[in-house]
């Protein structure tokens, strides 16, 4: 049986089913259905109090983490205090970012509309070839989206004291690894309140943003440009088809009005953030922490490895395509108009911030970047 077999037909049905999953809960700004029938906070008075009072829950534990790190006494060991800065940063990231997108919301909900859109107007033309890489990184973390939260919801229950818990700031904890005087039934609540923070708050923001956001709308560029560069190779009217070329542009328009600073910055910073905190703490401190703690961190190394070289690296290929889609449209005989046209005809760069693109030597510098912080 080849491997192909297990893909999907359609990225489509693959991507949406996974936003859907992690926005069912309303506290994400937009809210995916498989329907199509798309919504955002500002519709809906019942999504808005979720989103408001998922936010009021993160900054709860975002002033929890502030609290602690004030108050730590110096002897304390050093992976402990990483590890606070590590949360604190997590959910300050998540925290600052569903504000942007709820500022933003109408564009993220048009984002994916379109992607999709544009997507079965591809297959129509032409049938789909769904890459390994983009379905890879899509399963990857939502399997870590779903099951990450229940391995730290018992890890609650055995050990309510630990970050990134609320309980460390409202039980009698003398040490991470004490209940803090908790009855096993308020135990049970407290994990059962952090599997829905962790499902809701981190996991799930972490995979709408990179998976729905970040990966989906620039596969879909390249299919589209794919199937221009089809069709000028085949096509008796050049006009016509190269023509098309300006949908791809309106798209990836919209996606940088998205990604807009400061939020790629955001995510390529948080991306580096996660990397270089768990492979230090992996490396150095991996025989003084807790059996689940140290698990969790080797599952965060593991997944923004795949981040960084499969994800990052995906990210400059509408801008590949482009350039030799432009470059075999300059090699077609054309008359003066077709040349002004092809001026226009700008590469599809995904902005960095700071001047600075996805290209191919991106992921390669964020990677050499992350291990000399770690070794140094």
């Amino acid at each position: 049986m080849r491997f192909s077999s297990f893909l999907p037909s359609s990225y489509s049905t693959l991507f949406i089913r996974a936003l859907s999953i992690c926005t069912m809960c309303h506290t994400f700004p937009v809210i995916y259905r498989k329907s199509g029938q798309n919504s955002t906070c500002s519709k809906s008075w019942i999504h808005f109090t979720c989103f408001i009072l998922s936010l009021l829950n993160e900054l709860f534990h975002i002033l929890m983490f502030l609290e602690w790190l004030y108050a730590q006494e110096s002897e304390q060991p050093l992976w402990k205090s990483i590890m606070m800065f590590y949360f604190l940063g997590c959910y300050g990231f998540v925290f600052v970012t569903k504000f942007i997108l709820a500022w933003r919301q109408d564009e993220t909900k048009e984002l994916i509309e379109r992607a999709v859109e544009l997507e079965k107007l591809s297959s129509k033309s032409h049938p789909t070839r769904v890459r390994v890489t983009p379905v890879l990184i899509c399963v990857m973390f939502l399997l870590t989206s779903t099951t990450l939260p229940f391995v730290m919801s018992f890890l609650a229950f055995i050990r309510p004291c630990m970050p990134p818990f609320f309980s460390m700031g409202l039980l009698e904890c003398k040490s991470w690894s004490s209940v803090g005087g908790a009855s096993v039934s308020l135990r049970v609540g407290i994990a059962l309140f952090e599997l829905i923070t962790l499902f809701t708050s981190l996991a799930n923001a972490v995979t709408i943003g990179l998976v729905g956001l970040v990966v989906y709308p620039p596969v879909v560029e390249e299919m589209w440009i794919d199937l221009v560069d089809r069709e000028l190779k085949n096509s008796a009217s050049l006009y016509s088809t190269a023509i098309k070329y300006r949908i791809v542009q309106s798209m990836s328009n919209l996606h940088g009005s998205v990604m807009r600073k400061p939020f790629m910055s955001m995510i390529v910073g948080g991306v580096m953030m996660v990397e270089i905190t768990s492979l230090y703490l992996v490396i150095s401190s991996i025989h003084e922490m807790p059996p689940p703690v140290a698990i969790f961190f080797i599952v965060m190394v593991m997944d923004f490895f795949v981040v960084i070289h499969l994800l990052f690296k995906a990210l400059c290929r509408p801008y590949l395509a482009s350039v030799e889609f432009v470059n075999r449209a300059k090699m077609k005989k054309r008359g003066k108009w077709f040349d002004k046209y092809l001026k226009s005809c700008v590469p599809l760069e995904l902005s960095m911030g700071g001047g600075c693109f996805f290209d191919r030597l991106t992921s390669f510098v964020i990677w050499k970047f992350c291990v000399d912080q770690v070794v140094n």
